[in-house]
């Protein structure tokens, strides 16, 4: 950073909302380290002009046959940048968690296509692979490897998963769907009777929900009272903490949430109505 005035883009920052953002790190004259996405002054309505001399371009713009240098966040023609744009044409230098090498966009400049990519990370969180390429518009868009389809014939049918043995084990309690016994396996609680050949039982608890191990000692008390003690460290679907009982009901778990507590001002005003 001290020596190039400039380092990244870098991953791991988070907004003050949480959210993970990328960018690159750059030192201001007063020698002050800001981030720079590569806007250039845009976000405010007045985008300056920019200066590529010194830089190396990376190719030839597909869209109007300009230069391609980097700038912050992005790869971008010339004359996408500053005030008098005549081109649109951009790529983010990290995509999807991504980062994209210098190596890659030039072989998408020059090819229309990059090698076989890895470490994409979807919407849901999943990883993919993929090809960028240059699309019929000339943006800068997703190809996917192609599957060959299995010969018919070749699928080996699915063996049965092992039988689990609950010889010697302590039961949990009774099974709130069938009444059989409910034993502790490595990562549920299960009802004996899932073990049948005919008809198997379907309960089962898992030994962990939302991130929150539920110990043995609370499955039980589930099992015999239908409700367990106030649990705390769930972590629900935004990633926030919450406290609930896991509830019995209709044979199945769910949450049951504790009731709030009235504010100090308004239980002070209703005891003072209910004594006037």
């Amino acid at each position: 950073l001290v020596r190039e005035k400039q380092v990244g883009p870098l991953s791991g920052f988070r907004s003050r909302k949480g959210k993970r953002f990328h960018a690159v790190l750059k030192l201001s004259a007063d020698f002050k380290a800001e981030f720079d996405f590569g806007s250039n002054g845009q976000e405010n309505g007045a985008a300056q002009p920019v200066d590529f001399s010194g830089q190396e371009p990376l190719g030839k713009c597909p869209k109007c046959g300009g230069r391609v240098f980097e700038l912050g966040m992005s790869y971008l023609c010339e004359n996408s940048a500053g005030p008098n744009k005549t081109c649109d044409f951009r790529s983010g230098k990290v995509i999807l968690q991504r980062p994209i090498e210098d190596e890659q966009m030039k072989k998408l400049l020059e090819t229309g296509r990059t090698a076989l990519l890895d470490r994409f990370i979807s919407r849901k969180g999943r990883p993919f692979k993929a090809f960028l390429v240059l699309t019929d518009k000339k943006d800068v868009g997703f190809e996917f490897e192609k599957r060959e389809p299995k010969p018919k014939g070749e699928r080996k049918p699915k063996e049965p998963a092992p039988k689990i043995d609950f010889t010697g084990k302590e039961s949990l309690g009774k099974c709130p769907k069938c009444g059989g016994k409910i034993f502790e396996t490595e990562n549920s609680y299960m009802c004996e009777r899932s073990q049948a050949d005919r008809k198997p039982c379907k309960f089962k608890l898992s030994k962990t929900i939302l991130g929150r191990d539920i110990p043995k000692e609370q499955a039980h008390k589930l099992l015999t009272a239908g409700k367990t003690d106030l649990l705390d460290g769930f972590i629900s679907k935004r990633g926030r903490p919450f406290s609930a009982y896991l509830k019995l009901e209709n044979d199945k778990v769910g949450f049951e949430f504790p009731e709030k507590t009235a504010p100090a001002k308004e239980s002070k005003q209703a005891d003072s109505q209910h004594t006037s």
